[in-house]
């Protein structure tokens, strides 16, 4: 174990499932806070107090391991005051916030742990390639991967405790290597994947970018595989496959909830939701503009889910369905003070406090931490011509569309489907915000939207214009209460 260095403080230079529901709320205590330059958050204690992550002080010393609290600001935790721990980071904080995990460049160090008692101690000290991506709520189980100490000398997840140390926790059949991104509070679940590499992974220090590596979210995000698939493990069952969402040969999960119930990832790049009783579910394939969701963290219940779509910062929960942190924020009222947020890195068991990192005005790197006790409403955008009725809470419809996302054709129709629930009265839609191709209508007046087939199981057939067709659909409420949801459809 290393020995024990003092911390020193530094003050940073300031600088799908489509689905919505719309709720009407409060939302004065939302907050957003900059954590300063070049600072990249990645892990939250569960009450949202304590932050870990990189920050880069000067060119000389590289990147080093932080713990922010609001009382401290951001403390350097790599206990050397020159470049004898450059290049670290940390990647993940206990729930209770006082053990750090993290990776370092330097071979003597490795995958570290750190407490505010012991330093910075390395968990694997003969092992240069291991990284941790995890830790469990009170710190005495970590999780990620080393290397075997067999031949072949394969990279696969290990789960560690202070008394047993690293054991391995296997491969799924027909895969050479294994990660685990993801723990249980209690430490007794573990999630990751399992592939078959084309080219054989690298250390998930090699991207070393301080703004934009997320550890744990994806560590080895290019390495190509014809082979990979979610992992849930267990004392009791060991590494059970997750399988794929329909159509998808490729997996992985990303994090799991505090109970271990429920797992997060990606399957052939679109986001999942995982349980026992429902399997691998779709959840939030894009924005509005068709860009894919990629989930990083869950709320200890699993219902909050936050990540990146095509660099902006995202959240998801069921009710209000993927959304811009931006512009919940922006929507608050909040001053973003000219920041771009580029992704969200955690979040709090309670699903309020949310950490990530972006860019300012300058272009320099930025961390930050926001709350979102409330989540404002966010105005539908209304097709040219028409008008939506005011929001009436007494009835909340809630529509998805079912099947296709982004999805490319070279028919000249196609059947869109979905479900709607709730109370509604009507299933409304519109292609391109306009009159159908081929109507008498010109395309300078917009026709009113068309009317699906069914209310709370409906469909209808969208003719397609080639190339981009933006489909709308809106469930309405008795009262006005309406809720959209959107499809990409590319004609070839």
């Amino acid at each position: 174990m290393l020995p024990t260095s003092t911390t020193r403080r530094i003050t940073p230079p300031l600088a799908a499932f489509c689905t919505v529901l719309i709720l009407s709320t409060s939302h004065a205590a939302n907050t957003f806070q900059s954590l300063g330059s070049n600072v990249t958050p990645y892990g939250i204690s569960s009450d949202g107090m304590v932050v870990a992550g990189s920050f880069i002080g000067s060119r000389t010393n590289g990147s080093r391991p932080f713990r922010w609290t609001d009382d401290t600001g951001v403390v350097d935790i790599s206990g050397a005051a020159d470049g004898f721990r450059a290049f670290s980071l940390a990647v993940a904080v206990s729930g209770n916030g006082l053990v750090i995990v993290g990776d370092s460049l330097r071979p003597s160090l490795g995958a570290f742990r750190w407490t505010d008692a012991d330093g910075v101690a390395s968990l694997f000290s003969t092992d240069p390639n291991s990284s941790p991506n995890a830790v469990s709520v009170d710190g005495s189980v970590v999780v990620g991967l080393f290397t075997t100490a067999d031949a072949n000398k394969n990279l696969v997840a290990f789960r560690w405790t202070s008394a047993d140390g690293a054991t391995s926790l296997g491969l799924l059949p027909g895969t050479s290597e294994s990660c685990a991104t993801g723990v249980s509070a209690d430490g007794s679940v573990v999630v990751g994947y399992s592939q078959t590499p084309m080219v054989h992974l690298f250390n998930s220090m090699a991207p070393m970018n301080p703004i934009g590596l997320v550890p744990g979210s994806s560590p080895f995000p290019n390495a190509p595989s014809d082979k990979q698939e979610a992992f849930r493990w267990t004392a009791a069952g060991g590494l059970v496959g997750l399988g794929f969402l329909p159509g998808g040969t490729l997996s992985r999960a990303t994090a799991v909830s505090a109970d271990g119930a429920v797992v997060i990832g990606t399957s052939n790049g679109k986001a999942f939701r995982w349980t026992q009783s429902g399997g691998m579910v779709a959840i939030g394939p894009h924005l509005p503009d068709g860009h894919y969701f990629t989930p990083v963290a869950l709320s200890a219940d699993g219902s909050a889910i936050v990540g990146e779509s095509d660099g902006e910062a995202v959240r998801w929960d069921a009710i209000h369905g993927l959304q811009s942190i931006a512009d919940l924020l922006t929507a608050s009222g909040v001053d973003l003070a000219g920041q771009n947020l580029l992704s969200a890195t955690g979040i709090s068991a309670d699903g309020t406090t949310i950490i990530g990192f972006g860019r300012d005005a300058s272009y320099s790197g930025q961390g930050w931490i926001a709350t979102l006790t409330t989540i404002p409403n966010l105005p539908i955008s209304t097709p040219a011509g028409t008008s939506e009725p005011t929001f009436n809470p007494a009835a909340r419809p809630l529509v998805s569309i079912s099947g296709r996302n982004a999805h490319s054709t070279n028919k000249t129709s196609l059947e869109i489907n979905g479900r709607a629930e709730g109370a509604v009265t009507q299933v409304a839609y519109w292609v391109n915000k306009a009159s159908q191709p081929g109507s008498p209508s010109s395309s300078s007046q917009p026709l009113p939207p068309d009317v699906a087939k069914g209310t709370n199981s409906w469909r209808f057939t969208a003719r397609l214009k080639p190339g981009r067709n933006v489909i709308t659909v809106i469930a309405r409420g008795p009262g006005g209460n309406s809720a959209p949801a959107q499809v990409i459809v590319t004609r070839n």
